[in-house]
């Protein structure tokens, strides 16, 4: 059994739209190469709060084998994706 809190999902989603600039709109449809890492970056905190990668992928218009290879991606070179985490992280504690 998965418990997931959907008031966490919801302090990433609102965090991701605040750090990056982009509309929530903007992160579930564009393509565009400046959207989606920050899309993929909600995505991975999603699916760290235990969301199925399936749930995790709709957050964001994405199919779930972007979870499962963005999860990799990330696990692979922690370093260079910390500081956007951070952010990410730092947002949600002040003001998510």
């Amino acid at each position: 059994m998965r418990i997931v809190d959907k008031k966490k999902i919801d302090s990433i989603k609102k965090a991701v739209v605040a750090v990056s600039g982009h509309g929530e709109a903007e992160l579930r449809i564009s393509r565009d190469h400046t959207v989606t890492p920050w899309a993929s970056l909600g995505m991975y905190l999603i699916s760290k709060e235990g969301e199925t990668a399936n749930k995790t992928a709709s957050h964001y218009g994405r199919k779930y084998g972007a979870v499962h290879s963005i999860r990799k991606k990330i696990d692979a070179d922690p370093d260079r994706y910390k500081p956007y985490l951070d952010k990410i992280h730092n947002w949600i504690e002040s003001c998510g």
